[in-house]
């Protein structure tokens, strides 16, 4: 192996829990993560672009209706998927009230429990589908969008890539989705950071 040259992460074989207690801190903070598929897998990772808009990705998805808009257990929530060459990245971030933390984090992981038992409905994946694809005609609309996209593909891999997103997207199915879900998103294996005040 060369000096330059970075290995893949390794698997999460449990959930890595980290605790960090700043003295000013006026409210929490929650980090999920869960190791993705490199671009190598690029429709697999174009599932979890998918599963993070509708769980924490927009206004009306999963999480941010239940915990912010109806309980109003956390300020806010979202969630992402970072598409890498090897070891890529689905996280899912939330700023809440310290004595939350441990509940939020429990309604998350049973969501995603939900997730891999019962697929999404036809409506919801649409709903994705056309975000990500609005997003992606939004990121090609200046020369300098263009060169982003495209350097950003052929870093890590080809830039021909960027223009098979949205037909990947187009092809997914809900029950490839839930496929997807229990692959990746396990509720016994991902890494947590908790920011607490002391």
């Amino acid at each position: 192996m060369s000096p330059h040259e970075i290995k893949p992460e390794p698997p999460l074989k449990e959930i890595r829990r980290n605790d960090i207690y700043f003295p000013r801190l006026a409210h929490g903070r929650l980090l999920m993560g869960w190791i993705g598929p490199g671009i190598d897998q690029l429709e697999e990772g174009i599932g979890l672009d998918l599963l993070s808009v509708i769980l924490a990705g927009a206004r009306t998805s999963r999480l941010v209706q239940e915990l912010r808009e109806e309980k109003q257990q956390v300020m806010d929530i979202e969630s992402s998927f970072s598409l890498q060459q090897d070891s890529s990245l689905f996280t899912i971030g939330a700023w809440l009230d310290p004595q939350d933390l441990e509940e939020v984090e429990a309604i998350i992981c049973d969501r995603l429990k939900q997730l891999q038992k019962e697929p999404i409905t036809e409506t919801e994946l649409n709903k994705a589908k056309r975000l990500l694809c609005h997003d992606y005609i939004f990121s090609t609309e200046t020369p300098s969008q263009l060169a982003g996209l495209y350097g950003y593909y052929q870093t890590l891999a080809d830039a021909k890539l960027a223009f098979t997103y949205p037909i990947l997207i187009q092809q997914y199915t809900v029950e490839k989705l839930q496929q997807i879900a229990c692959q990746y998103l396990s509720t016994q294996q991902y890494a947590i950071t908790v920011m607490k005040p002391c």
